[in-house]
This record gives structure tokens, sequence and C-alpha cells, in this order.
């Protein structure tokens, strides 16, 4: 398992065709030796919330939910404590991304349970 992130910059601008944001998580459990959820439900069993309050760490998912909906869906993975990675349509495919510009929507962040 590697924890220096910087290797993940190296996914940014990835294109979205190659890389949805599902795709760009299981990549990042693989790269750091993590079991990988068989679908993307399967995160429930794979991951923790972290408390409100609790800072952001690298690696931890970042869960966008739908506010009318109230259902995750959308994943990114965290960079550090402000920023993370997430492959979107809208923007082409990978791209490194501020958490804050997501406030508006309900975001939860999860941290693999491997990494408490």
């Amino acid at each position: 398992m590697t924890d220096d992130p910087s290797w993940m910059l190296e996914l940014v601008g990835k294109p979205y065709a190659e890389m949805n944001c599902w795709d760009l998580w299981l990549h990042v459990c693989e790269r750091r030796g993590m079991r990988i959820p068989e679908s993307i439900f399967g995160w429930r069993r794979l991951l923790r919330k972290v408390p409100q309050g609790e800072a952001m760490r690298t690696y931890d998912a970042v869960l966008i939910r739908e506010p009318e909906l109230g259902i995750v869906h959308h994943i990114g993975v965290a960079y550090d404590a402000e920023n993370f990675l997430h492959s979107a349509k809208e923007f082409g495919g990978v791209v490194l991304d501020r958490v804050s510009r997501y406030a508006v929507k309900l975001r939860v962040i999860a941290r693999p349970i491997n990494d408490s």
C-alpha cells in the first residue's frame, strides 16, 4: 500500500470514456491493495462514514448525494484535506477539484475500513 498520493495526479486528464467515477475508485483501491467490491453497492462493506467535523484524509472516499433524491450518485477520492479526484462527463474525465464546490449537495466522506 502506498501513502504518497502523487501517483494519482497521473490520472488527471484520463477521458471519462476510459475511466468513470466508479472506475477511478476501483483503480485507486486496486493500486493500494484494497479488496474491491463487486459493484458500486459494495462500498458499504468497504467504507465507514467519517464523523462530522473530522478532517478528510488522503484516499478517503467522497460520496456526493443528489439532495432531491437522497441517493449517492457520484464517488471521488480525496487527494488531501481540501481536494479530490473524480471523473465526470461534464469535465470530460478525471479532474482534481475542490470538495468545497460540492457543499450545496449533501456529501459524505467515508474512510476505507483498513485505513482507520
